[in-house]
Formats: C-alpha cells, sequence, structure tokens
C-alpha cells in the first residue's frame, strides 16, 4: 500500500494537486516542488476555458452528438471548470493536513507494529478497490484523449483537469482511511485487558483521531460538496444522454462511457462508505468529541442523486 500511496502523490506533484513530495516515508517541500505547483495551477485556472470551449465544439460537431443537447457539454464543462478553480484555490490548505497527518498515521503503524497486529482486512480491500476506481478513471482520462485527436495538446491539459476532479476525492479517502485505521486499533486494544496506563494511552491517540477526523471534515468539507454538484451534473447527463440515445452512436464509446459512468458512481460510494465506517468504528463509550455521523455525508446521498437523475 505503501508503494500505491507513493505513486498516487507523485502523480498529484505532477499536476499540481500538491507541492509535497514523498520520499523515504516523509513529505517533503522545497521552493522548487512549490514554484513548481503554483506554475501548473495557474497554467491550468488560465488554460482550461479555451480549451473546455474547444471540446464543447468539437463534441457538437461529432456525426452521433444530438444537435438538441448543444447546451449539455458547456454546462458540464462549466462546472468541472468551477470545481477544479476550487480545489485548486485551496492547495494550501490540504498540505497544511498532510504532515499532521502522517506524523498520526506514523503512531498508529508503530502502535500496531508493537502490538503485532495487522490492518484490517476490510480496511485494506477498500483500500485497493478505491486505487483500482482512480486508476481505471485516470486511464479512462488518458484514453478520452484518443476521442480528441484533432485537439492532443489541448487533450493534455484535459486530462490533467479530470485527474485533479478524481484525485481529490482519493485524497479525502486516504485521509479518513487511515483515521478508520486507527480507530479500529483502539477498539482492538480496549478490548483486551490492559493496564490502566495503556487505557489512557489508548484514549489520547482517540481524542487526536478524533480532533483531526474533524479538521480533515473542515477542510474538505466544502471541497467534497462541491464535488458532489459535479458528480451530480456529470450522473444526470450522462444518463440522460444514455438513456435517450442508447441505440445510437458508437458501441464502443457507449461502453466505454458507460463503464466511467458506474466506476465513478463506485468512487464517490467508497468516499461516503469510508466517512460512516469511521462514526460506526469510534469507541462505542467516546465522551471527547462525539460522533462525526452528523458531520459526514451519508453513503444514502448516492442514492438520492441515481434517483434524481434519473426524475430529471
Amino acid at each position: 500500500m505503501e508503494k500505491i500511496v507513493w505513486i498516487y502523490y507523485g502523480y498529484a506533484l505532477l499536476i499540481g494537486m500538491t507541492s509535497y513530495r514523498l520520499v523515504d516515508g516523509r513529505f517533503r517541500q522545497s521552493r522548487t516542488t512549490q514554484a513548481y505547483a503554483l506554475v501548473i495551477n495557474i497554467l491550468t485556472i488560465c488554460l482550461l476555458p479555451i480549451v473546455f470551449q474547444k471540446v464543447v465544439e468539437h463534441s457538437m460537431r461529432l456525426p452521433w452528438f444530438p444537435k438538441k443537447m448543444s447546451i449539455v457539454p458547456a454546462v458540464l464543462y462549466s462546472v468541472n471548470y468551477a470545481v477544479i478553480v476550487y480545489i485548486l484555490a485551496t492547495r494550501c490548505y490540504r498540505d497544511s493536513l498532510i504532515v499532521d497527518l502522517l506524523n498520526l498515521t506514523d503512531k498508529i503503524t508503530r502502535k500496531l507494529q508493537e502490538a503485532g497486529k495487522q490492518t484490517n482486512p476490510k480496511l485494506r480491500r477498500l483500500f485497493f478497490w478505491k486505487s483500482f476506481t482512480l486508476t481505471y478513471l485516470c486511464i479512462a482520462s488518458v484514453v478520452s484523449m484518443g476521442i480528441f485527436r484533432p485537439i492532443v495538446p489541448s487533450a493534455m491539459l484535459i486530462n490533467i483537469g479530470y485527474s485533479i476532479l478524481n484525485v481529490t476525492t482519493f485524497f479525502y479517502f486516504v485521509s479518513f482511511w487511515q483515521i478508520a485505521r486507527g480507530f479500529d486499533f483502539v477498539n482492538n486494544q480496549l478490548e483486551d485487558k490492559n493496564s490502566i496506563e495503556t487505557v489512557q494511552e489508548l484514549w489520547a491517540i482517540h481524542l487526536k483521531l478524533n480532533r483531526m477526523a474533524c479538521r480533515i471534515n473542515r477542510i474538505y468539507g466544502l471541497q467534497m460538496l462541491i464535488s458532489r454538484i459535479d458528480y451530480i451534473t456529470f450522473t444526470t447527463i450522462y444518463s440522460y444522454v444514455g438513456i435517450i440515445y442508447f441505440h445510437d452512436g458508437n458501441s464502443w464509446l457507449k461502453m466505454f462511457l458507460i463503464c466511467v459512468y458506474f466506476v465513478r458512481g463506485i468512487d464517490f460510494f467508497l468516499n461516503d462508505y469510508i466517512a460512516e465506517l469511521i462514526d460506526q468504528r469510534q469507541p462505542k463509550n467516546s465522551v471527547t468529541e462525539g460522533p462525526l455521523s452528523k458531520e459526514v455525508l451519508p453513503r444514502s446521498f448516492n442514492i438520492l442523486f441515481i434517483l434524481l437523475s434519473i426524475i430529471i
């Protein structure tokens, strides 16, 4: 799992999502990485509207695209752009969280090793599922470059834009996944017979985990809400176009878009599921800061979004 995290944090640095790089298990920041991330952010914000406009015009010229829905691509890419701008504008807040979260997760890892425990298999499977959905969506954005062959240079920037949308949800998931791993460890240790000193230490860890979870939610809360608006727009438009024009167009392209549709749905479901899992895994006798059930978005929202997309 460490290698997967290293790969995606490296990719996040490449597309300007963070100015930190993972070196020997520690996050390092330099003036070079800060300057690089700033330049990439500025170029993305300034050039992406021009690129999206070209994509809208190119989409409308496709033979299978319905002429009556010319406004659809404009709406979709406008929402995408607004979300990307907000994500990049709030990068400094996410960066401020990285180091503190790593210090806390390193402590959890040491405690697991001292106790001879390993990460819960269920949590490991969730992590690999999330890695799969992110990998698929990133590959899909690269494949989409083939669809826009006439504007390949611009398609590279499109790939960066969609990668930003996908990677930010991965950061959110991994942050809460580490908290869930910590709560799982605390729960297991509290079930064993321990000395008073050990119990006090466990509750101190729980307090830090709870505070970190609240901090993650404060930083990512509005960002994930805006990302969800983008997901609602994506789901509504793809559902409408897919149902009405299912028998028209290229078969390979339809299969490709259907897979993207369902994988992105799974990706957002995992975000909601890990947040709900944290609430479930908190020690039942918690007297520190209370459950997070009122602060995290329940996974039932995904069902609501699907129903809304069908109705619309």
